[in-house]
């Protein structure tokens, strides 16, 4: 095998090529991580200029090593050439702590803030402190802050309550534009979906007004304001008021960008959407005008990652025990439990993931799926609670909140997780699926099972969300930040420099091929889905 590592060095060193890629394309063949010749594959291609071949010959070298420095460097000149380089900070920075000593590492992370320096996407109002007179000890003292009008998974209700538990006046309303399974946590509801169109009309108005007058610092969930057609931005920002948004999942993404993450967990290789259709643009663009800060996932035009977050009170242990204890479930002690709950089927890729887990029951796995769906939170968490292992989704690319609840409870989680992802959520303790390992993958988990080490990978979930995903360790960070906006401040945040690219795309009329790949190649059959209806103006 090093012999054909050499040999494609020795060829590479004469300038030839083509033999060169031969024998490293051997090689990942026979051994299908081998980073060194993943890289140099990722060389050749973009020495001869097809930089989204080099591209995904790199990112597939950082996904076996996120640290191997030859890919980093090399994956990073791919990106000055499209002048993305700030997209690599998280990793750059990464290594930067692990590696000191490597001077184009910090001569990386130099340019990629110049760029954003340089990059003026940010609110176009000029920034000013709240009041004439700020207490820099106390900036917060005095300052109003709503969280408003969209609640998702109890988000905005238990982030209000304790950041007012640390002595922040927040106030949270729910809107309720549609009914929901979980319990009013807010402070207020509208109650909206319980309306009239007429009625609406009248109570979004009435408490719009209100919250004008009362609200120094307005943090939006969800891309709504308090009117649907986002008018009170402008008012705010010419009262001089601070706002926030923080995007949840559908508010950031198009559909097209969860089927592409689906298609290459089957080991698909469609060629990139666009992660927004044209009224998302419309609505990322209006908000990117006027907010301070946006807080959320990577498709939005800049911003701070902040997860969503879990309150580890609501999912202790003590809790789960609890359940057990209850025998609400009679578990065959000889099988293994796997829950599986998707809000929405289509978007965990439930259909493949049910499938995989049936077809490994006919093969003679003893294997049981506990699938909770449209049932209360109270009643899923009943059932929650008897699982050994928990299957998330194949649908974004990692996890979401109901894998950190799992993670919570020491239940592993199962889930398609992208190198990517790996390095901007500090590589969580998960059980990496595709189609192809998924078997596999489940084998190895009935081992560990049998072996007791899966108890261990129990502990190290928890303990990973404690550091990452507790919403208790985040609260500080919040009040940070209102208390620099109540200053005056600007707070930094990453420029998307991918979303610029899209959005050039939009403007210049550029159409991606992915339906065209996705039909040629029948992935939607596969994924159990009709072609969806899509946007001509965007794709062929």
């Amino acid at each position: 095998m090093n012999n054909t590592l050499d040999e494609g060095m020795v060829f590479f060193a004469q300038g030839d090529l083509s033999r060169a890629e031969n024998c490293f394309k051997a090689l990942i063949v026979s051994d299908p991580r081998n980073k060194a010749a993943l890289n140099n594959l990722g060389v050749i291609s973009f020495k001869q200029a097809n930089d989204d071949a080099a591209a995904e010959y790199f990112t597939r070298a950082l996904e076996i090593d996120p640290f191997y420095t030859d890919a980093v460097l090399n994956f990073c000149e791919i990106l000055k050439h499209k002048n993305t380089l700030p997209s690599a900070l998280p990793l750059l920075n990464a290594i930067a702590q692990r590696q000191p000593e490597i001077p184009e590492i910090k001569q990386l992370i130099d340019a990629a803030h110049n760029l954003l320096r340089n990059h003026r996407s940010f609110s176009h109002f000029p920034n000013r402190p709240l009041r004439e007179v700020v207490d820099s000890s106390n900036p917060l003292k005095g300052v109003k802050i709503l969280h408003a009008p969209w609640e998702i998974a109890g988000n905005m209700g238990r982030l209000t309550r304790l950041i007012r538990n640390a002595g922040v006046d927040a106030t949270s309303v729910d809107y309720k534009y549609v009914p929901s399974f979980y319990p009013d946590t807010c402070d207020k509801t509208l109650n909206l979906c319980a309306c009239q169109d007429d009625e609406k009309v009248k109570r979004i108005e009435a408490f719009a007004v209100e919250a004008l007058r009362t609200y120094d610092i307005f943090h939006f969930h969800f891309a709504h304001s308090l009117y649907p057609d986002l008018r009170d931005l402008e008012m705010i920002k010419q009262d001089g008021k601070k706002i926030l948004f923080s995007f949840w999942g559908s508010d950031a993404r198009s559909p097209e960008w969860i089927y592409y993450h689906q298609a290459r967990f089957l080991g698909f290789s469609p060629p990139k959407p666009y992660f927004m259709d044209a009224s998302l643009y419309k609505l990322h663009k209006k908000i990117n005008r006027y907010a301070d800060v946006l807080l959320g996932p990577t498709c939005i035009p800049r911003g701070l990652f902040i997860p969503g977050l879990i309150s580890l009170s609501d999912w202790t242990l003590a809790e789960k025990n609890r359940l057990v204890d209850k025998k609400l479930l009679i578990k065959d002690p000889s099988k293994v439990y796997f829950v599986h709950a998707p809000s929405q089927n289509w978007k965990k890729g439930s259909s493949i993931l049910c499938r995989l887990l049936e077809e490994c029951k006919r093969e003679g796995l003893p294997v049981e799926l506990l699938y909770v769906h449209g049932v209360s939170p109270a009643k899923a968490r009943e059932l929650y609670a008897y699982a050994d292992y928990a299957i998330d989704q194949a649908g974004v690319g990692t996890f979401g909140l109901f894998g950190a609840e799992m993670m919570s409870w020491e239940i592993p989680v199962l889930t398609y997780q992208t190198g990517f992802w790996d390095r901007l959520r500090d590589n969580p303790p998960v059980v990496r699926i595709t189609k192809n390992t998924f078997k596999q993958q489940i084998r190895a988990c009935i081992e560990m099972v049998k072996s007791g080490e899966y108890e261990g990978q129990g502990r190290a979930s928890r303990t990973w969300v404690e550091k990452h995903m507790a919403i208790e360790t985040h609260i500080p960070r919040y009040i940070s930040i209102y208390g620099e906006l109540a200053q005056g401040k600007r707070i930094p945040q990453y420029i998307n420099t991918s979303w610029l690219q899209q959005e050039e795309a939009l403007q210049d009329g550029v159409k991606s091929a992915f339906y065209q790949y996705m039909k040629e190649y029948k992935v939607f059959d596969e994924l159990g889905s009709p072609v969806p209806v899509y946007d001509t103006n965007l794709y062929y």
